[in-house]
């Protein structure tokens, strides 16, 4: 398709296919005259003049489509604005939000592909998938183990229908370390003699992250020192803190805000999709559980943070033991609220610092 309008907006969205039954990226495009729906592959054919503005609702810094958008019609013609400056109405449809978007007087922002999170983020992406792809071969070997009778692992191993598959997971395991070695940026990193670097995807992910300012940062507030696994998945999420007018929004996106009906906690309802980062919830939960481990040994510090985690548990545990016995909730529960106000402090925290606004104690 080719469109000729000096000015288009693009509004992707994901529509549901009553013939799949899948949730499909669509693209509504309008050029002023009338709104265009575009499927992902109509979208990267589309035809468009150099020089066309062109304005989009939402963006990463990294997303790798609106670089070749620039590519196409210029430096700088690749321009957005964030949800909360258009002054939309809740509840438009896509068509009502690309009109809006392109009749917009708000101040749009020119679209600026960061290189290092975007390295950030596929190597996150990888990392994920190799790691879950590893789990879920080891416990799908296993179970098949148990059900032939052999309820150890060192046994599996040793049994002639079993074992050809641990070879296999031990070459995965071997492959997964000869990763090449990559700067911030992508460049691939060479010894004095000019060969490849070669690394494991974990110590790939530690790299390229200590290389970000934004993940040193996150580091920093959380109170980590070497690993920086949980600050690669919280800022490859987050992309560009600007996106966020202030840390309620940061809460939300991250799944840690409050319904304003029930007063509670939102929850995931069977059915419906959530309007929540589901992988950002999940790295917060996991940057829970870590410093909640990080206890005081013989030859290392308990994480700063534990001490917080601490006091919230023991207000939620006396609160919890005030109430009626009906009205308790279990130990397991207390400790998840404990959990929660500790993950939400240190995003509240790290969006300050990264926003270079004051931090306000409470009186």
């Amino acid at each position: 398709m080719k469109l000729d309008s000096k000015l288009l907006a693009i509004h992707k969205t994901f529509d549901f296919n009553k013939e799949t039954f899948k949730r499909e990226l669509t693209a509504y495009v309008y050029d002023g005259k009338k709104c265009h729906k575009l499927s992902q592959k109509q979208l990267n054919k589309l035809e468009l003049k150099r020089g066309t503005q062109i304005r989009v609702t939402s963006t990463s810094s990294s997303d790798s489509f609106l670089k070749t958008l620039e590519l196409l019609v210029g430096e700088g013609n690749v321009v957005y604005a964030y949800w909360h400056d258009l002054g939309l109405a809740k509840g438009l449809s896509p068509e009502g939000i690309v009109k809006g978007l392109y009749e917009s007087k708000t101040k749009f922002r020119k679209f600026r592909f960061n290189a290092e999170i975007a390295n950030l983020t596929y190597t996150v992406q990888l990392y994920n998938g190799l790691t879950r792809h590893m789990g879920d071969l080891s416990r799908r070997i296993q179970q098949v183990g148990r059900n032939m009778g052999i309820p150890e692992k060192e046994d599996m191993a040793d049994d002639p229908i079993l074992s050809p598959y641990f070879e296999v997971m031990g070459e995965l395991k071997k492959r997964s370390i000869t990763y090449p070695k990559f700067t911030s940026t992508g460049e691939i990193m060479k010894r004095a003699d000019g060969t490849d670097m070669l690394v494991g995807i974990e110590k790939q992910l530690d790299t390229i992250a200590q290389e970000i300012p934004l993940c040193r940062l996150f580091n920093k507030v959380a109170g980590f020192k070497d690993s920086y696994k949980i600050a690669a998945s919280i800022v490859s999420i987050i992309q560009d803190i600007d996106r966020f007018p202030n840390v309620g929004k940061l809460w939300a996106y991250f799944g840690m805000d409050v319904d304003r009906i029930s007063g509670k906690a939102r929850k995931k309802v069977a059915g419906e999709p959530a309007n929540w980062n589901q992988k950002g919830r999940v790295a917060l939960y996991n940057l829970g559980l870590t410093i909640v481990k990080q206890t005081e040994t013989e030859s290392r510090k308990a994480n700063p943070w534990r001490a917080y985690y601490d006091e919230a548990k023991a207000f939620y545990t006396a609160a919890n033991a005030a109430k009626p016995k009906k009205e308790q909730v279990s130990a397991a529960q207390v400790d998840a609220r404990a959990r929660r106000k500790l993950v939400k402090e240190i995003l509240k925290r790290f969006y300050l610092a990264a926003a270079g606004k004051p931090l306000i104690e409470a009186a």
